[in-house]
């Protein structure tokens, strides 16, 4: 079993959300903007910065949260 929150788990998750987003983005960009290749590598190193910190603090939020209100972890 898995704890309420540990920190494989969530760093994992992450990192695979992280990676479908700026994928999408980065071919929603090319197909659908027509930005072309190098405005959308610009972009896709944006749109990492914002996946590592969104994620830092989200997984910090969640961590403090699950610490804070035991009730909401599931067991």
């Amino acid at each position: 079993e898995i704890e309420p929150w540990s920190p494989v788990p969530s760093s994992t998750a992450i990192a695979v959300g992280g990676a479908c987003m700026i994928l999408t983005y980065f071919l929603s960009e090319l197909i659908i903007l027509n930005v072309g290749w190098g405005a959308a590598l610009l972009e896709a190193a944006g749109n990492s910065i914002q996946v590592a910190v969104g994620g830092t603090i989200g997984a910090l939020l969640s961590r403090y949260v699950s610490k804070s209100y035991p009730a909401l972890a599931r067991k």
